[in-house]
């Protein structure tokens, strides 16, 4: 008789009826077809959907956590559905009046069977309520020595990382005085390459010069060289033009007596 009851009552929950009842908008905003307000604005009880965002320009937050769920397996956003059209009791009017229909119609025969199966179903509830945290103590036994040097370790990694940013900052310290140092060092390397160059530049240009003064030294000594030959090969050619037959004789004449009198005065010395 109890399930007889049970029955009637979820057929009651399950009544079009009572749905619309308990459905039924409670707010005063509802479509108004008088015709004192046409042309009047509908206003909704909650905000339209927004549009949804671009997922390369908004990509989903990754959760750091897994989401809430019930009975170790199942969502919580499935139990959440349900709460607006059952009200507190949630899924568990749905789990409870399926499992009463189901009983009702004897698609589940409630036989021998059954009572193991809740006999069983009880046992294990209470070995896992009182034994449970026992059993999971020793499983997890190795764990906690697991998570402890899973954490010694991140605890070492993070001592060392921040030995080294420490050890960062004070050689950015360290730099921030030698930089100048090195900036003007640096300035002065520049300023001999430049003067370096600078008197490469100049013994280029020296040597340059001179060799142009060379050339016309040359010049000028070629010019006057050929100017003196010129003038000497002229006076002899005019030299010999005006030398006659006659005053050649003349002028082996007058040899021969220079001649003979050089060798007069040469016997008169012995």
């Amino acid at each position: 008789m109890l399930v007889i009851r049970i029955v009637n009552s979820c057929k009651f929950l399950l009544r079009p009826q009572w749905l619309s009842h308990v459905l039924a908008p409670t707010s005063s905003a509802t479509v108004c077809t008088s015709s004192a307000k046409l042309g009047a604005t509908y206003i909704p009880d909650k905000t339209l959907q927004e549009m949804p965002k671009d997922f390369k320009e908004n990509p989903e937050l990754r959760p750091m956590y897994p989401p809430k769920a019930r009975l170790l397996i199942f969502p919580d956003t499935w139990f959440q559905a349900f709460y607006q059209f059952t009200g507190v009791t949630g899924p568990y009017l749905l789990v409870g009046g399926l499992s009463l229909f189901i009983i009702q119609k004897e698609l589940l025969g409630a036989q021998h069977e059954m009572i193991v199966f809740l006999s069983r179903l009880a046992l294990f509830v209470y070995l896992g309520r009182k034994f449970g945290t026992y059993f999971a103590r020793w499983a997890e036994y190795d764990v906690q020595d697991l998570e402890k040097y899973r954490d010694d370790r991140v605890n070492q990694h993070l001592n060392l990382m921040k030995n080294s940013v420490a050890t960062s900052g004070q050689k950015i310290k360290c730099y921030s005085t030698v930089v100048p140092m090195v900036y003007e060092a640096k300035r002065e390397n520049v300023a001999l390459q430049l003067e370096v160059e600078y008197r490469k530049r100049l013994v280029a240009a020296h040597k340059e010069v001179k060799k142009r003064l060379d050339y016309m030294v040359d010049i000028v000594g070629v010019r006057r060289e050929f100017q003196r030959r010129n003038l000497i090969d002229w006076v002899v050619n005019e030299v010999k033009k005006s030398i006659t037959p006659e005053r050649e004789r003349e002028t082996l004449q007058s040899c021969l007596v220079h001649l003979k009198q050089i060798a007069d005065r040469s016997q008169l010395l012995v």
